[in-house]
This record gives C-alpha cells, sequence and structure tokens, in this order.
C-alpha cells in the first residue's frame, strides 16, 4: 500500500498504479494487570497496584497517484500508537498509609510525502519526508500520611514535539519471485 511504502521502503511507490486512496480503522487494546506487594508500609501491610492501559494501534490514511509514467507521488498520514496508561495504589496500617496514582497519555502523528521512481523496469528508488507532531501529558501524586502529619508530593509535565524525518530506499526485483530492498530512515530532528 502507499501508507506501507512510504513509512518502510519509499522505492516500493515505484510500482505502477494509478490514484489510490488507504485507510484504515483503529484497533485499540485493553490491557489490565496487577502488582502484588507494589507498595508496603513500615508495620508490612502490603498493597496491590492496578494499572489500566488503553493502546491505540498503528492507523494511517494515504493517497497514492500517478505524476507520470515512471513517478508516484504518495501523501500519508500515520498515528503509529496513542495511549493512555491509569496507574493507582493505596495502603494503609495502624502508623498511617501511602497512596499513589498516575496518568500517562500521549500520541504522534507523521505526516509524510513521499516520491517513487521506476528507475528501469527491475529497479526502483523512492524518498518520503515526515513532519512530526507528539504531545505527552503526565500526572503522578504521592501522598503518605502518619498520626501526627502528611505530605502531599504533586508533579504535572505537558509536552509537544514537533520534529523532520526522512527515508530513502531502492528496490531490486532480482527475479520474478525475488526482490531486495534496502532503506534508511534517519531519526527525528
Amino acid at each position: 500500500s502507499g501508507a506501507g511504502a512510504t513509512w518502510y521502503n519509499p522505492a516500493g511507490l515505484g510500482h505502477p498504479v494509478t490514484t489510490k486512496i488507504d485507510a484504515n480503522v483503529s484497533v485499540y487494546g485493553l490491557n489490565l494487570w496487577r502488582a502484588p506487594n507494589a507498595a508496603e508500609t513500615t508495620d508490612g501491610a502490603t498493597a496491590t497496584a492496578e494499572f489500566t492501559n488503553w493502546q491505540l494501534l498503528p492507523s494511517t490514511f494515504s493517497m497514492t497517484r500517478k505524476l507520470s509514467s515512471k513517478m508516484n507521488g504518495s501523501f500519508v498520514v500515520l498515528v503509529p500508537q496513542a495511549t493512555d496508561l491509569y496507574s493507582q495504589v493505596e495502603v494503609n496500617d495502624d502508623n498511617g498509609g501511602y497512596a499513589s496514582g498516575e496518568i500517562v497519555i500521549g500520541t504522534a502523528y507523521y505526516f509524510g510525502l513521499g516520491l517513487g521512481w521506476k528507475l528501469k523496469e527491475n529497479v526502483r528508488f523512492g524518498a518520503t519526508l515526515f513532519g512530526l507532531y507528539s504531545w505527552g501529558y503526565e500526572s503522578l501524586v504521592i501522598g503518605a500520611q502518619s498520626p501526627d502529619e502528611s505530605y502531599t508530593l504533586s508533579n504535572l509535565l505537558s509536552e509537544s514535539t514537533f520534529g523532520l524525518r526522512a527515508n530513502v530506499g531502492v528496490q531490486w526485483d532480482v527475479s520474478d519471485k525475488v526482490t531486495l530492498g534496502l532503506s534508511v530512515m534517519t531519526p527525528s530532528l
């Protein structure tokens, strides 16, 4: 597909195409787990931490179009992963208690433009430039108390990131059944 070639090896865009639109439906995953004895007081009382994690698995939209007899172009939007993680634990005894809660939410978006050229009948070259936008939010609250005093620690982090990433690739059809490919992707800048 246009999205797969644009991300993994843009030389794949050099295959003959007509105008093509690809889209997928987001798939959500739910992870629930418990960690026994995650917190312990000085008297030996323990508590289990509970975690809930919603995850969005890769989602894409792409449009690939023939630009000339030997060149195709593609526009793609990728959401490689989004996550919402919630965790909490609370433990108490005669001398006091401890509680914590954490929320982590984040998503990344890649917007890419790719070109694929058919250099020879069995050789293709491609290049993609991605713009990146990601954001994240994290909130952590920890509290402790005894009969005489209590403490609370609160932390909040929110960030947005913008960047660029490039990908180049080549494919060689060695035979009708064997194709070799190589692609290189830069780190995000």
